[in-house]
């Protein structure tokens, strides 16, 4: 049996199991708005770690991270700062953002802003922008998808194909089992996004360079700087650190489906917790 089938095997094997488990979560509960777009406000600590995680953390941690990494070195250590600064800042602003959508029955991130400026004209202009960042965001998860089936594939789905395929997909998928089916798919792909980073972070270094602490000894023989600010790069100095840190940091939860999630916490407290891990 050659690479490609196997490789194909494994890879539509995940995709049926995962939409099993997404589709049976919900396959019990009566259908409405609030359990399709929030899962009826019950998510515990654990569901919500996972449901955010999943959204959160996709094709950039293997495609772009590691892509910055290799060919800018120092300026990615960016993605640990503002991700730190991210979840101090959720520890408080997201309870009250809950308790609001609680209180008034939101479901989405316009609710929020016609509910908490009384306008109207201000949910639609922040539904507005947000299709129109999430268009080209769903763009690049559509093509790291299709660049990592393609090559994990062999070749046996060319990028184009995985991406319509993809798409199709999620959409048929979204729509039936709303944000429950997510949260449980996420459950699936954290777990092989933790053993992926486990393999590659850790064993690959060990095996073909004797562990993490000799990559960077050797980076620091070859490659010096790397290892400092700007890095690989000219323009990516302290001050840029600092700034995209900061704006990064304070934007993390603005995206729409992020700021959506935060509605599916059973309690404030459990926004806390999931700060906290």
């Amino acid at each position: 049996m050659s690479n490609s089938v196997v490789a194909l095997s494994w890879i539509f094997g995940i995709v049926i199991l995962c939409a099993v488990i997404g589709l049976s979560a919900s396959r019990n509960i009566k259908m409405n708005l609030e359990q399709w777009s929030v899962g009826g406000r019950r998510f515990g600590t654990l569901f919500v770690w996972l449901l955010m995680a999943g959204e959160i953390y996709t094709t950039f941690p293997f495609l772009g991270a590691a892509g910055w990494a290799y060919a800018k070195g120092a300026p990615t250590y960016y993605i640990l700062c503002y991700g730190t600064i991210a979840y101090v800042l959720s520890y408080f602003l997201l309870p009250p953002i809950w308790r609001a959508g609680k209180n008034l029955g939101l479901v989405s991130q316009p609710d929020f802003f016609v509910k908490r400026y009384d306008s109207r004209a201000i949910g639609v202009l922040t539904a507005v922008i947000g299709v129109a960042f999430m268009i080209p965001y769903l763009q690049l998860q559509l093509t790291g998808l299709g660049i990592i089936v393609e090559i994990a594939s062999y070749g046996g789905i060319d990028r184009a194909p995985a991406m319509l395929i993809a798409f199709a997909f999620v959409a048929i998928f979204v729509f039936t089992s709303g944000i429950r089916g997510s949260a449980w798919t996420s459950t699936i792909k954290d777990i092989m996004m933790i053993i992926a980073v486990v393999v590659v972070g850790f064993g690959l270094p060990s095996i073909y360079h004797g562990g993490v602490g000799n990559v960077f000894a050797k980076l620091a023989a070859q490659q010096p700087d790397f290892l400092v600010l700007p890095g690989g790069t000219k323009n990516m100095d302290v001050q840029w650190f600092m700034s995209t840190v900061l704006l990064t940091g304070l934007g993390f939860f603005m995206w729409p489906h992020t700021f959506a999630s935060v509605y599916s916490a059973k309690s404030g407290e459990t926004l806390k917790h999931n700060a906290i891990l």
